[in-house]
């Protein structure tokens, strides 16, 4: 398998994630568990040179690398969707949003893989969530912001710039960007003491949410690799 990591020191915080063969669907097509392991290299170029790779999981060997050369250390275990054969990652992003710090790739690739969509929202330590249907995927910053990303992101058009805010209401407008990211602006102060129930019903569009806080959220449209 030889060294998966650049610089001397360097290692794995993140816990590897594991698709399971006997779990997934049709169209997981290798006929191997896929392991999944993202590095968290120190020394010079670390905040730039982290990749994630798949991983045969009876042989070890390298089935694909994704390595796009802007991507800081990763310190949470990725999320793997099963319903759409994608690993979700988060990762730091020298502390900025210049960088993405949210990866979506593919983990039927082969080779040399790039991200299917990435989102540029500051630091992330934690592991991104996915809710009940598979069509959501939560993630949130060191500095405290709970964001909502659609999963089917692939479908949006590669455009960018549309943004639209609005307080919180049980229905969205009829017309919404078709890559939705839902944030809420406010930090969390503490998310043990936080209750929240999101609801999207993405054929109609539809929007509802529970909880005792009183924010705004924000829609956007988000480009893609």
């Amino acid at each position: 398998m030889g060294v998966l990591t650049t610089g001397a020191g360097s290692g794995f915080q993140a816990a590897p994630a594991v698709q399971v063969k006997s779990f997934a669907g049709a169209s997981y097509t290798p006929a191997f568990d896929t392991v999944i392991v993202a590095t968290r290299n120190v020394g010079a170029g670390s905040t730039t040179n982290n990749r994630v790779l798949g991983l045969n999981g009876n042989t070890s060997a390298t089935v694909w690398t994704f390595a796009s050369g802007n991507m800081d250390t990763v310190n949470a275990t990725p999320y793997i969707d099963y319903v759409n054969n994608f690993v979700w990652v988060t990762s730091r992003s020298n502390g900025g949003v210049a960088q993405p710090s949210v990866w979506k790739i593919t983990t039927i690739g082969r080779g040399a893989v790039a991200a299917s969509a990435t989102f540029n929202l500051n630091n992330i330590d934690q592991a991104p969530t996915q809710n009940f249907d598979g069509r959501v995927i939560y993630v949130t910053t060191n500095g405290g912001q709970l964001y909502a990303v659609r999963t089917d992101i692939n479908n949006c058009a590669r455009t960018s710039g549309h943004s639209v805010s609005l307080q919180l209401v049980s229905q969205f407008p009829s017309r919404l960007p078709p890559c939705m990211m839902t944030r809420f602006s406010q930090p969390l102060p503490a998310l043990r003491k936080f209750t929240l129930v999101i609801r999207l019903r993405l054929a109609t569009r539809q929007f509802s949410l529970s909880r005792s806080w009183v924010g705004q959220i924000q829609q956007l449209r988000t480009p893609l690799l």
